[in-house]
């Protein structure tokens, strides 16, 4: 991702414009045991705790692509069934909604973070839909050129 998909996806974090449907959190004990899941429509959380999972996950993008924004390459391998990349897709393309892939999601990420602490893993999907563009470059917001679905994944120490 460079910098203007990464500040797209940050205008989304809005309750005005914001596309996120899905939200699943595991809270994670320090002794690396799942004590809470949870799986909610994002938009039926209370205002209070929507502002606040916009901020954590503003932070979660915020930074530099290429410093503190990874771009992760995935090896060929990876791409077959099976494969980390194959997972993460199959994870973003369920939208959340198959329970046994957030699991193993969780599992993955408590596997292998490497912390004493305890810790709450926020997992998020959204869509983003590209307003299409007239010939002479006036944007139509009823006529999208592209959806885009993504996840977002926040780890934060408790």
């Amino acid at each position: 991702m460079n910098k203007n998909e990464i500040s797209e996806i940050r205008k989304q974090l809005t309750p005005d414009n914001c596309t996120i449907d899905r939200i699943c959190g595991c809270y994670v004990d320090n002794e690396k045991q799942k004590r809470c899941v949870s799986r909610e429509a994002f938009l039926s959380l209370p205002q209070e705790e929507m502002y606040k999972y916009f901020d954590i996950l503003k932070k979660t993008l915020g930074g530099t692509p290429g410093k503190s924004l990874l771009d992760l390459e995935f090896p060929l391998s990876e791409e077959m069934p099976g494969g980390k990349q194959s997972f993460l897709l199959g994870l973003r393309d369920s939208a959340l909604d198959d329970e046994a892939l957030v699991n193993e999601f969780y599992d993955r990420v408590i596997e292998h973070y490497d912390t004493v602490e305890k810790y709450y893993i926020i997992l998020i999907h959204a869509s983003y839909d590209v307003p299409g563009k007239t010939t002479d470059g006036l944007t139509m917001e009823d006529a999208s050129e592209n959806i885009f679905d993504y996840i977002i994944c926040s780890i934060c120490p408790v």
